[in-house]
């Protein structure tokens, strides 16, 4: 298992997760949604940042629904950015961009989230 398998920076008020690996799955989701969660605290904004992900199973799907779930029942919000088109297809096949936006680039995201009051 990948030992750091996010990064995590403030930028504002968005706390900003990027996930290392180049895939997101059954291998390595436990450890993905651990270092994500522990890494919330009280913020209200996040932003998913996907750029170097190439592949994500369904595994890694419920990961994220998870962890988006747990960020909005705290009162706060996820974006994401950066997907490939794999993993941009996937996420329009299973009809996760319905609950979690997805923008193209980390700015847009940013300026997203920070229009949220």
């Amino acid at each position: 298992m990948e030992q750091n398998i996010i990064s995590v920076e403030d930028v504002g008020d968005v706390l900003v997760v990027v996930v290392n690996g180049a895939y997101l799955d059954v291998s390595n989701r436990d450890t993905f949604r651990s270092s994500f969660e522990a890494s919330i605290g009280n913020n209200k904004r996040v932003l998913l940042d996907l750029s170097k992900v190439l592949f994500v199973d369904s595994s890694g799907l419920g990961s994220i629904l998870a962890i988006l779930k747990h960020i909005r029942a705290q009162g706060g919000e996820m974006m994401a950015c950066g997907m490939a088109k794999p993993v941009k297809v996937l996420f329009d096949l299973v009809r996760l961009d319905r609950v979690l936006v997805s923008l193209t680039d980390r700015d847009s995201a940013l300026a997203s989230l920070n229009k949220l009051s």
